[in-house]
């Protein structure tokens, strides 16, 4: 029994260290607050979803408001999910990770790009090409970090 939870512990430590994403979710596992990330794209504004099209994807839970947003996020989950895990874009630029405002979120190139609140969404969108370059930077090692 010893060697079985010694070895349930070295496993998880080796999944969490090698290609572990980091994901911005709360204590139940919701991401985005639970806001149809779908909707950003098709109806180019914040939707809040619902528990009856939810879906689960590398352990996070994520709401739509429909069941087509439901199933086009399932036909591609990566061409929908935010930038950097959920977190804010510019605290990543900053190297450091912050909780988002769901209303707070621009697009740029076909990506989802969320911040902690309209102000900072503001000096994000000021700079953005930079900042994104920036972030792609920081993101590696911050989604690596405990």
């Amino acid at each position: 029994m010893k060697r079985i939870w010694l070895f349930s512990i070295v496993f998880l430590i080796f999944v969490t260290a090698v290609g572990a994403e980091r994901i911005n979710v709360d204590e139940t596992g919701l991401a985005i607050k639970g806001y149809d990330p779908v909707a950003y794209f098709r109806a180019e504004r914040a939707l809040q979803g619902s528990e009856e099209w939810e879906v689960s994807y590398k352990g996070a839970r994520y709401l739509f408001v429909n069941e087509e947003n439901r199933n086009l996020f399932q036909e591609n989950p990566e061409a929908f999910l935010p930038a950097y895990g959920g977190y804010c874009a510019w605290a990543v630029s900053q190297d450091y990770l912050a909780g988002i405002n769901p209303e707070a979120w621009t697009i740029r190139q076909n990506i989802l790009y969320l911040n902690y609140n309209s102000t900072i969404q503001n000096r994000f969108e000021a700079n953005i090409s930079q900042l994104i370059k920036k972030a792609d930077g920081n993101w590696q090692n911050l989604g690596e970090k405990p």
